[in-house]
């Protein structure tokens, strides 16, 4: 499949949730923080979020992390705000070493569960990185509706590995999260994003002359105008550590 970075080229933030919603859970954020406070951007992509926040709290310490250098390199085009580091590479790896000083008083793990391993593996990982107390910004995949056994086998993925929209509160209170608030892709804002990866992977394919990975894309849209859309929701989490 294309890199995360040309498929995502046309879109501010790499994920399906509208640019109103986040600009509502960064605000919340820029309120909730401590002055001082420092933090890590867990697969930042971009760095639309991570900009957001430094510019609202120029106080605030974010290392913002990515393995993708396509987005490193266009998360630092425009010059950095006040606060705000980047970095290519390993973000477990470097969240941890963020945490030799002090534990953190934030985490953004926002479409990236993945870097850690299942989304139950990321609750716990980021729970361990942070202090009491502190906060999380986590987003990720929720099942909106029972998943076609035929969609599963084309993700190859358990069923397990996302919870129901209506589990998510308790699945995060028992991972040591108090819910603080929340934001859900709409079905437009999701249909704008499908589209949009869509056509940059599509475009990727065209340049380099990739077959391959044109029938995937293809084969992905498919799936989800068939089945993704009715059964997946990407919901955004404010989480304070308990």
């Amino acid at each position: 499949m294309a890199s995360s970075a040309a498929a995502h080229a046309a879109l501010a933030c790499a994920n399906p949730l509208d640019v109103e919603a986040w600009q509502r859970l960064i605000a919340r954020a820029a309120r909730d923080l401590p002055r001082g406070g420092r933090g890590v951007d867990i697969g930042c992509g971009p760095g639309s979020l991570s900009r957001a926040l430094a510019t609202l709290r120029p106080d605030l310490d974010i290392l913002g992390v990515d393995r993708d250098p396509d987005f490193i390199a266009r998360a630092g085009c425009a010059g950095l705000p006040p606060g705000l580091r980047l970095l290519c590479g390993d973000a477990p790896s470097a969240a941890a070493a963020e945490t030799r000083q002090a534990a953190l008083d934030l985490l953004l793990c926002v479409g990236a569960s993945q870097a850690f391993g299942t989304p139950a593996e990321a609750l716990a990982a980021c729970h361990a990185l942070l202090k009491p107390g502190a906060h999380l910004l986590w987003a990720d995949i929720e099942w909106a509706a029972e998943p076609p056994p035929d969609f599963l086998d084309f993700l190859g993925c358990p069923r397990a590995l996302y919870w129901p929209c209506a589990d998510a509160d308790a699945t995060l209170r028992r991972a040591g999260f108090e819910p603080l608030a929340r934001e859900s892709a709409s079905a437009a804002a999701w249909q704008a994003y499908e589209d949009s990866v869509r056509a940059g992977r599509l475009a990727h394919a065209e340049a380099t002359g990739d077959a391959d990975l044109r029938l995937q894309a293809q084969a992905w849209h498919a799936a989800f105008e068939d089945q993704g859309r009715h059964c997946f929701a990407f919901v955004a989490h404010w989480l304070r550590r308990t």
